[in-house]
């Protein structure tokens, strides 16, 4: 008893001390996130300022032996304590999943003086999960001398997933003042170089070991002219894209005419970026020895892409000649067309018209496929220079011409500026007088934009398809079940069920499991037939249990996805006698048209646990949900949770979610929102973050995989094309956007769910 009594006194003297000494000086930031600590925990935390390492974790330990909440209470307290020592002994031993944006900002802040010394009692990988682009630049500059814990080269690899184009003159920097960096620094450039246009003379300079760099005059840039002399020779590889790139937007000037004829002639004939560059420059250049040097490119180059650049460059000299020799040649080869549409856009554009309107179908055919690969890899390899309103009155033109409906839909959804509704719903109309139409012409790419632009014309069509010629009648009665159609309902549950009757090499937009796409036409009969399917499921069939469970949620609007989410999770959490049961309780709600509580269900059996898509359930209960997540910090799903609750429209959540997508912090973005493209753009909200993921894709390689799904997943297209050699893919999409961010974006079910613009 005497001994309790003296600890007691001891404990007491010793948290008063420390509550003492909090009074005795500011304590704590100005700024602390948004919540002020109770005293209690500031003392506990203050009472690790001058305790040895093994010491404090042995303190840290006992905490969480307490209470893992009360451990990361505490230490989150600490870190708003004003005295830094202190701040940082609770900074160390915080895992980067407990902590909200603010408190990551303020770790890093403390930690990283002295991470790298032997001995230190910071943990990096926990530093570098917290540590964002917006830190970069004070990393780099401060980069610290050995001796290291491990490698600077370890340091350096490691951070590389926080580098953005704008952190490249910090390398550069870098690279100078300590020598010994420079392959190291050469490695971090490599991850972002290649997808920017931006400090080139900077990396040049770097490149030829130059201490200046020089403004660039009249003709090539000074150092972009040394790279050529240094880097471009006899090789078998090929030049860097990013000095082919400078190379294809510059003008040459007279005094730059010898220089790229001796590095072309010197060039490996398997270097095309550099040859294709250099012939394209030589464009801006008027003198006889040059024009000569094209005239034989072309020649030698007969039918091939160097030939096709020469032609194009000796018409953009103003050769009427050799203009109509590129025409010539762009009948049949995309590369020529898309060179013929940039040198002679009137010419190209008015045999455009006529190809695609024309009766010849395998001309039209192959016309409206090079215009698709022209916005593709012909562009963005080539650079080329279009006339932003090029094709501006082919969509009237193509409307009055009286084609068919087929073959307007595939202009529709080929040709820029044809996405238009009036051309939607001509296409439309034609299609359902002509009650016919050949499967593999009208393609998905023209299915999803007329699923998009005129949805209910397009409805309408497609039953006259269904009632039309058999050939049409498969695919018609297949869209109808993909995009829903409550009018086709009953004839719709027939049609799934024939799908698996269907000849193995048929054409189909739908596989014969898709129980849950019926849901899409509600109706009586629909919902007559998922329950019924429910009814006859066997016991020992979890997975068509399930099936029939997502499709009756669907029925009722829930998200079919997050539904098989929540089931599969707690079939995993549980035993199959649980989970039978869990399932009939989720059944008998859904019937009685109670998809939240349904839900709430699942939630309340596994209240631990953040479900994938979780956010599409927008109800009391789930937002309930990701609160308490967000709470209990031990949980380590606050980021993940708070990435949902953006999506869902919560203002705090989504502030903070943005905040850290631009701060880069590298680990929350990669665990909490990982490749759920709907998490990035907060919910589909593409107006408020589509220029922010342009951005990253000038970024480093794990962030540009981020950016890259979102252009991907949403909306079908692809940012590498090209292999963003001679155009970055961020020049690709910036352009892409400008033309379609006034438009409106519909889902469209026929193309996976991808977001289709249309303009009105």
């Amino acid at each position: 008893m005497r001994t309790s009594a003296t600890v007691i006194v001891l404990v007491f003297f010793f948290v008063s001390d420390a509550v003492g000494r909090l009074g005795a000086q500011p304590a704590l930031l100005t700024d602390r996130g948004g919540w002020t600590p109770r005293p209690g925990l500031l003392a506990r935390a203050l009472a690790l300022r001058d305790l040895d390492a093994e010491a404090a974790k042995r303190a840290v330990d006992r905490l969480t032996a307490g209470s893992p909440r009360t451990r990361v209470d505490v230490l989150r307290a600490g870190i708003r304590l004003a005295d830094r020592k202190a701040a940082r002994a609770c900074a160390v031993h915080l895992d980067w999943r407990e902590l909200n944006a603010w408190e990551q900002a303020r770790v890093v802040d403390l930690c990283l003086d002295g991470y790298t010394r032997p001995g230190t009692d910071v943990d990096f990988d926990q530093l570098r999960s917290m540590i964002g682009s917006v830190d970069m630049n004070r990393v780099l500059r401060t980069f610290p001398r050995p001796p290291y814990a491990q490698s600077a080269t370890h340091y350096l690899a490691n951070l590389h997933r926080q580098l953005l184009a704008e952190h490249i003159p910090a390398l550069c920097a870098l690279a100078r003042a300590r020598p010994e960096l420079i392959e190291d620094v050469f490695d971090n450039l490599s991850v972002v170089l290649p997808r920017t246009d931006r400090y080139r003379p900077e990396v040049a300079a770097l490149v030829l070991d130059r201490q200046d760099v020089p403004a660039g005059g009249a003709g090539l840039h000074p150092l972009l002219s040394g790279c050529i002399d240094r880097s471009w020779r006899d090789t078998s590889g090929d030049v860097d894209g990013w000095e082919a790139r400078w190379l294809m937007q510059s003008t040459p000037g007279p005094a730059d005419a010898a220089r790229l004829l001796a590095c072309f002639r010197r060039l490996h004939p398997g270097a095309e970026w550099g040859r294709v560059a250099i012939l394209r420059a030589m464009r801006h250049l008027e003198d006889g020895a040059t024009e000569a040097f094209l005239r034989e490119a072309e020649r030698a180059g007969a039918d091939e892409l160097e030939g096709a650049v020469a032609a194009a460059s000796l018409a953009a000299r103003g050769d009427a000649d050799a203009r109509g020799r590129l025409g010539r040649l762009a009948r049949d080869d995309e590369w020529a067309f898309g060179l013929w549409l940039e040198v002679a856009p009137a010419d190209a554009v008015g045999a455009l018209r006529t190809w695609v309107l024309g009766h010849d179908e395998a001309r039209a055919t192959w016309a409206l496929d090079a215009i698709l690969r022209l916005d593709g890899d012909v562009r963005s390899y080539l650079h080329l220079d279009l006339s932003a309103d090029a094709f501006d009155g082919v969509a009237q033109v193509a409307i009055a011409s009286g084609v068919d409906g087929v073959r307007l839909a595939r202009i529709g959804a080929r040709v820029p500026r044809c996405n238009t509704r009036a051309l939607a719903r001509a296409a439309c109309e034609r299609l359902a007088r002509s009650r016919a139409f050949h499967t593999q012409s009208l393609d998905y790419l023209a299915l999803g934009f007329l699923e998009v632009a005129a949805p209910k014309a397009f409805r309408r069509a497609l039953r006259s398809l269904a009632d039309g010629a058999p050939e049409s009648r498969a695919l018609a009665l297949d869209a109808l079940l993909v995009i829903g159609d409550p009018p086709s309902g009953a004839r719709l549950v027939a049609h799934l069920a024939s799908v698996a009757t269907r000849d193995a090499d048929a054409e189909t937009l739908v596989d014969e499991d898709e129980l849950h796409v019926l849901a899409r036409s509600p109706c009586p009969t629909v919902e007559a037939h998922i329950t019924g399917v429910l009814a006859a499921c066997p016991n020992d069939d979890v997975g068509a249990r399930h099936e029939a469970l997502v499709a009756l949620a669907a029925l009722g609007g829930l998200p079919p996805d997050t539904i098989e989410f929540l089931l599969s999770e707690h079939r995993d959490a549980f035993d199959a006698a649980a989970h039978r049961r869990m399932c009939d309780g989720v059944a008998a709600a859904l019937r009685a048209d109670d998809g939240s509580g349904a839900v709430a269900r699942l939630l309340a059996a596994m209240p631990d646990r953040l479900i994938g898509e979780l956010w599409r359930i927008d109800t009391r209960a789930v937002r309930a949900h990701l609160m308490r997540l967000r709470v209990r910090r031990d949980l380590r799903l606050y980021a993940a949770a708070t990435a949902h609750l953006a999506a869902m429209g919560d203002p705090v959540a989504r502030a903070e979610t943005e905040s850290v997508m631009r701060a880069g912090r590298y680990r929350w973005m990669d665990s909490a929102i990982g490749d759920d493209t709907a998490l990035a753009t907060l919910g589909y909200d593409f107006t408020r973050t589509i220029p922010f993921w342009l951005d990253q894709l000038e970024s480093n390689c794990c962030r540009r995989v981020l950016a890259t799904c979102v252009f991907d997943y949403e909306f079908d297209l692809e940012p590498e094309m090209g292999e963003g050699v001679c155009e970055t893919p961020a020049t690709r999409m910036r352009r892409w956007w400008a033309e379609n961010r006034d438009a409106t974006f519909g889902r469209s079910w026929i193309r996976d769910g991808r977001f289709v613009p249309v303009r009105n």
